[in-house]
């Protein structure tokens, strides 16, 4: 069965365990650290979601998820 693939970004660990743990049954779950991470994982493999926080270390998840909509 194939699963939908979400990528969630985040600076905080925790807040990426406590995410992954709840889509994991339902999706194929990614994380990412920071934006530059991210960017990283979405270079490598195709995604469907983007589910990012506002604030990250490396900018902002709005500047994220426009380079998303331009890669």
């Amino acid at each position: 069965r194939y699963k939908c693939s979400v990528l969630v970004v985040d600076d905080e660990p925790a807040v990426l365990a406590l995410l992954a743990g709840q889509l994991g049954a339902e999706f194929d779950v990614l994380t990412a650290g920071s934006g530059e991470q991210a960017r990283r994982v979405l270079a490598d493999r195709g995604i469907d979601v983007v589910l990012t926080d506002l604030q990250l270390v490396d900018g902002t998840g709005t500047q994220l998820l426009d380079w998303v909509h331009r890669y």
